[in-house]
């Protein structure tokens, strides 16, 4: 019967909305972590059945929106974890809900032959990706510095992370038309290693877990979009990434100096 039924872009958002609102209702009553991975599996279950039955063009893959929903839902769900400041967490639950019912609102509602159509989806799932990142790094750094599940030591944590981080670069060069050939493994072991030593270095810097996130997603980001312009066939263009780079190296240092409230 499923294959009757295909909801509007539109109308799927509105209903990631309000499924949205009444999962975060239901979160912020959770006192139980067994509880939390009912409510986990729950959201993704619900996610995966509309996207199972919104209407999707040809060129947008289902797969990919899924995917980059559960990465984000990991993400954000431990920023809402760890967040205790109610304002800062209501800010934080109002923009979840915006950013995955954003990603339904912005599915072509018809199919096209312009090239250009699926690029402000493709372009929101991978910011769906940073948030998630972003969270899931925070989420490692909280859990050490409250040392919850201490059984488990931070080197396993580092692990992790580094791994997904890795597997999320990976699949994202891929997305951008990067082949998956020898050069492209070589470099998924080198990104594995870099983000490791980054994870394990940022650890130890007392800025706090939400900034240690924010600022290792920001390193990811650009250095993701260099080693991607490097695997292209294209090469890096070093006249217009120099200025990439300067620009975001002056914005880091004024995060770290200003913005960063260093214990």
């Amino acid at each position: 019967m499923h294959h009757n039924i295909s909801f509007h872009p539109k109308f799927a958002a509105a209903l990631d909305a309000f499924f949205g609102v009444v999962m975060l209702w239901w979160l912020s009553q959770i006192s139980a972590w067994w509880i939390l991975g009912v409510w986990f599996v729950f959201r993704i279950a619900l996610w995966g059945g509309l996207v199972r039955l919104v209407y999707y063009p040809k060129e947008i893959s289902r797969l990919r929106h899924f995917l980059s929903l559960v990465v984000f839902s990991f993400g954000s769900t431990l920023f809402l974890l760890f967040i205790e400041w109610n304002i800062a967490w209501m800010i934080m639950a109002i923009f979840s809900i915006f950013l995955s019912a954003g990603s339904f609102w912005l599915l072509p509602p018809m199919e096209s032959k312009l090239p250009f159509m699926p690029k402000p989806h493709r372009r929101w799932l991978l910011f769906l990706n940073l948030f998630g990142i972003a969270g899931m790094w925070s989420g490692i750094y909280a859990i050490s510095a409250f040392q919850i599940l201490y059984q488990i030591g931070s080197w396993v944590w580092l692990l992790l992370i580094s791994l997904a981080v890795t597997a999320v670069s990976g699949w994202w060069w891929w997305e951008y038309g990067i082949g998956r050939n020898k050069r492209f493994f070589i470099w998924l072991c080198v990104w594995f290693l870099i983000m490791l030593e980054l994870s394990w270095v940022v650890m130890f810097l007392p800025m706090g877990f939400f900034a240690s996130g924010l600022f290792l997603t920001w390193m990811w980001y650009c250095l993701w979009l260099i080693v991607r312009f490097n695997l292209s066939k294209e090469g890096i263009n070093w006249k217009k990434q120099k200025w990439f780079l300067m620009f975001n190296g002056v914005l880091m240092i004024i995060f770290l100096a200003l913005l960063v409230r260093w214990k």
